[in-house]
């Protein structure tokens, strides 16, 4: 009886679910598409992968907001707009109409049939997501004080727009709704690489900000117009940085009050920068500058004009040292060294070029520590960065994000090369100083014992060579976040 009894119980639970998925509304959605006029970020939406993840986020909040369940005709695609819209298709009045026009043409044609032919639906479904240059958007919309103070406190990359509309069979409109949206990043590094320049944030941030938007949309409770997203950015996967920063632990610092402060060993360390300034070296006449007979043959020969001592003072606070950098560099003028030749240093506002020859050094109160060369746009053809694929953190798979292989070889701006501590060093530097994106490679003793990224200051790392002492790593960070480079 028991068996008899289970086995009608759950022909019962069949027929009920059967019953219910059968009586459940039908939403159809008869648009999906999305346009950009921007960067290629919406393009994630061509990855099946990402495609499915997305159109099943909306059948289970069409679900849980609307109780609808999502039906999709046959020829069914997301696809892109092929042409810019001056609006976007679903905020025509009655985009229903003219849909069920097409669809009665195509079937007349034997060219579309719905695959829940025998259930008519219940309302159907446009949505359109556009991408506009964040410019536009920002010198085009009456966005409150409020929302715009929010917006300069975060690096704003994009903006985009969802435009939704259900209509019922009698076309009346049951869902009229369109949401902006402001794509930001942190002012703080909080992630080691370079970001693709064409697509805005990563998979997994994107997949987050369509389900946050439909989310919005979709439920009635919900008036929320206008909505700020940070997300992490989409990095470049690579064959000299991701490699070695994977599984690695990556310390944060903290800047308060001038000073860097970061853990290491249990121990809170503190730097601090002085401003640069600078020294004129005059070769000639009574106030002729004292300088090595060396140098001045090695300045003669360069025949630059306007050199420099480049000075920035700089204290580990808790080992109690001191630090005095000095540079020789002549500003450098187009005529010298060509447009694409100039790196112009964003705290002093000049381009300058470093002197070749181990003139560079780093002092320690009186003592010398460092001496070191300073190479310019140096190509490195053994570092490459791969535009058609994305890097997954801590993860040795990539995102293909293309068909066209585009690998690029890296090109440093500055390369620090000599001995410190005697022991050699080379600092590779990624973008200079003050750019959003600046990365620093440390070697020392002819190992990688540090990568780097920050603004003007190191601002999240990781450290390779568990041996290195704090000392020697906050020379190598004060040296490689230098405002002269």
């Amino acid at each position: 009886m028991k068996t008899l009894f289970n086995k009608c119980l759950l022909i019962f639970l069949l027929i009920f679910q059967l019953t219910t998925a059968i009586s459940q509304p039908i939403l159809e959605a008869a648009n999906i598409s999305f346009h950009t006029n921007a960067s290629k970020t919406l393009r994630y939406l061509e990855s099946t992968a990402i495609k499915s993840r997305f159109l099943l986020s909306i059948d289970s909040m069409a679900n849980k907001f609307l109780s609808y369940k999502i039906s999709y005709p046959t020829n069914f695609s997301l696809k892109e707009n092929s042409v810019a819209p001056k609006g976007v298709y679903s905020l025509v009045n009655n985009p229903l109409e003219s849909y069920l026009n097409k669809k009665t043409a195509a079937k007349l044609n034997n060219k579309i049939e719905s695959p829940l032919s025998n259930i008519t639906p219940n309302a159907y479904l446009f949505l359109d997501i556009i991408e506009l240059p964040l410019m536009y958007a920002l010198d085009n919309q009456g966005w409150d004080s409020a929302f715009l103070k929010q917006l300069n406190e975060k690096n704003n990359i994009a903006y985009y727009q969802f435009n939704i509309k259900i209509q019922g069979t009698n076309q009346q409109l049951l869902v009229d709704k369109k949401l902006e949206l402001v794509l930001s990043r942190n002012k703080k590094t909080s992630v080691i690489g370079f970001s693709h320049p064409d697509i805005n944030l990563s998979a997994s941030s994107f997949l987050i900000m369509l389900e946050s938007a439909m989310a919005i949309l979709l439920d009635s409770t919900k008036d929320t117009e206008l909505l700020q997203i940070t997300a992490q950015p989409a990095i470049l996967a690579d064959n000299f940085i991701q490699p070695n920063i994977r599984n690695q632990l990556k310390i944060q610092t903290v800047l308060k009050n001038g000073i860097i402060q970061y853990p290491r060993n249990g121990v809170n360390q503190f730097l601090r920068y002085q401003e640069p300034n600078y020294t004129p070296i005059v070769l000639k006449g009574k106030n002729q500058t004292i300088i090595s007979t060396q140098l001045s043959e090695t300045i003669k020969e360069a025949k630059g004009k306007d050199y420099l001592f480049l000075k920035e003072e700089s204290r580990d606070v808790l080992a109690d040292k001191n630090y005095s950098l000095q540079t020789v560099a002549c500003i450098a003028y187009p005529d010298m060294v060509g447009e694409n030749g100039l790196l112009v240093n964003k705290k002093i506002g000049l381009s300058f070029q470093f002197i070749a020859g181990k003139y560079h050094y780093l002092f320690q109160d009186k003592d010398t520590i460092a001496k070191f060369s300073i190479a310019t746009n140096v190509v490195d053809t053994n570092n490459r960065k791969f535009y058609h694929q994305l890097a997954i953190p801590n993860d040795s798979m990539t995102i293909s994000v293309s068909t066209i292989d585009k690998t690029v070889k890296q090109q440093y701006a500055y390369n620090l090369y000599g001995e410190l501590n005697s022991k050699p060093f080379k600092i590779l530097y990624s973008g200079l100083n003050g750019n959003f994106e600046s990365i620093r490679e440390f070697f020392f003793n002819n190992k990688l014992v540090c990568i780097a990224q920050g603004n003007q200051y190191p601002e999240v790392f990781t450290v390779l060579d568990a041996g290195i002492s704090p000392l020697v790593l906050n020379q190598l960070l004060l040296l490689g976040f230098s405002s002269l480079f």
